[in-house]
C-alpha cells in the first residue's frame, strides 16, 4: 500500500494538449488499428490512453498461452504484439512516452508485465528491444 498515491479526480487538463499536427491519428482510429492485430474473440484483450501529470501512457493487455514454454521462448513469441502495437502508434497524437504491457493467459492471471519507453519509434530499429523494462514475472 506505501507503493501507491492517491490522487483525486481533475476537473481541468494536467497540461495543455496544442492542435494535433497533420496526418497524425486519433485514439478511436489508433485502437481500431491496433485491435486488428489481435484475435477479437479472445478474452482480456484491452488497451488504454491515459494523459496524465507523468506523460502520455498506453495500456495494452493481450492473452497468451506459456505452458511448457521457458522465458526466452515466451518472450520473444510476445515480439509481435510488441512490435504491431508500435506500429500503430506511430501516428498517434500526443504521442505517448511509453508503452505499459501486460500479458495474461485466458483465465487474466498476468504472466508477464513490463514497459517500453518511446513506443512510437520504428518497430523494424530493433534496438527497441533493448529498452523494454520487465517489471512483472510469473513464468
Amino acid at each position: 500500500m506505501k507503493s501507491f498515491d492517491i490522487q483525486y479526480l481533475r476537473g481541468d487538463p494536467v497540461t495543455e494538449i496544442s492542435p494535433a499536427p497533420a496526418n497524425s491519428c486519433t485514439w478511436v482510429e489508433t485502437l481500431g488499428n491496433i485491435q486488428r492485430h489481435f484475435d477479437p474473440s479472445a478474452p482480456n484483450i484491452n488497451f488504454h490512453f491515459v494523459v496524465d501529470q507523468t506523460g502520455v501512457t498506453v495500456y495494452a493487455q493481450w492473452v497468451a498461452e506459456a505452458e511448457g514454454m521457458d522465458k526466452s521462448t515466451f518472450a520473444v513469441i510476445q515480439l509481435p504484439a510488441i512490435m504491431n502495437t508500435m506500429r500503430e502508434l506511430a501516428c498517434l497524437y500526443p504521442t505517448p512516452d511509453r508503452l505499459v504491457f501486460f500479458v495474461v493467459d485466458y483465465d487474466g492471471k498476468i504472466l508477464i508485465g513490463g514497459v517500453l519507453p518511446d513506443p512510437s519509434r520504428d518497430p523494424h530499429d530493433t534496438e527497441f528491444m533493448d529498452d523494454i523494462e520487465i517489471f512483472y514475472d510469473d513464468l
